[in-house]
C-alpha cells in the first residue's frame, strides 16, 4: 500500500526550523528554512525544494505538490 503524505501533515508534523539540502546546480549543502515550499538555494539562486521534510520511504516525490508549482 503506498502512502501520500500531504504537505499539512509534514507542515504540522516538524519540530525544526531549518533543513540542510544539496544543491544539484552549485553542487553544495545549503540550509533552508524548514517550510514546504520552494526556495531559493542562497549559493546560486536557483529553485530547490525542501525534500528533507519528507519520508522518502513514504512519499512519493514525482508526486510533490510544490514540485509541481
Amino acid at each position: 500500500m503506498d502512502l501520500i503524505i500531504s504537505h499539512k501533515e509534514i507542515n504540522n508534523s516538524h519540530r525544526y526550523t531549518h533543513v540542510y539540502e544539496w544543491c544539484s546546480h552549485c553542487g553544495t549543502e545549503v540550509k533552508l528554512d524548514a517550510l514546504f515550499k520552494k526556495q531559493i538555494c542562497p549559493n546560486c539562486g536557483e529553485t530547490i525544494l525542501p525534500c528533507a521534510l519528507c519520508d522518502c520511504d513514504v512519499v512519493k516525490c514525482n508526486e510533490c505538490p510544490i514540485g509541481k508549482k
